[in-house]
């Protein structure tokens, strides 16, 4: 709660010396596409990669000191596995599969542990979590909707989890 109670919220603080060689650019192409597909009438599709990330609180200008850069967001969003171990000594997330049955001698049964950004640990997790789940179809005009109510809460909780984890703390992981 102290760290929400600051003027400005952690994520969107600069971190010096962090460049967009810090950045993941396949990672950050597919965030791009994966926008301009959900939002395509925003007019941020249009901006330029620098501008783009700006809109969505990766890259920012402060204005009474001057300084600008790539965000906390905007690292952990799409940084490199390098470039996040560089801020963050020991950044792991890490997902298991833990058995339903209690007196079970193994400790889970399916594990990833991911030391990069939180875009391609979605992406390593969530058709994990989904793999068993039946997969309905519909159309929703000529959109082929393949979700179940069940697809979308564990979307959202997983991006919650990612989102809203405290990564301000340099020791621990998820």
């Amino acid at each position: 709660m102290m760290r929400d109670a600051s003027d400005v919220a952690a994520d969107s603080a600069i971190l010096s010396n962090f460049t967009w060689e810090d950045i993941d650019k396949k990672t950050f192409a597919g965030y791009r596409r994966r926008y301009q597909t959900q939002h395509p009438d925003l007019p941020w599709i249009a901006y330029d990669d620098q501008r783009f990330l700006e809109a969505i609180g990766g890259f920012r200008r402060d204005r009474v000191s001057g300084e600008e850069g790539i965000t906390v967001a905007g690292l952990l969003l799409a940084g490199t596995p390098q470039a996040i171990r560089e801020w963050r000594q020991r950044h792991l997330i890490d997902y298991r599969l833990v058995p339903a049955s209690a007196d079970s001698d193994s400790r889970w049964e399916d594990r990833v542990a991911w030391e990069g950004n939180l875009l391609d640990a979605f992406d390593a997790i969530y058709p994990r979590l989904t793999s068993d789940l039946p997969t309905p179809f519909r159309l929703e005009g000529t959109t082929r909707v393949d979700q179940s109510p069940v697809h979308v809460a564990f979307r959202e909780a997983l991006v919650n989890l990612l989102v809203h984890a405290d990564y301000a703390e340099p020791q621990t992981s998820l």
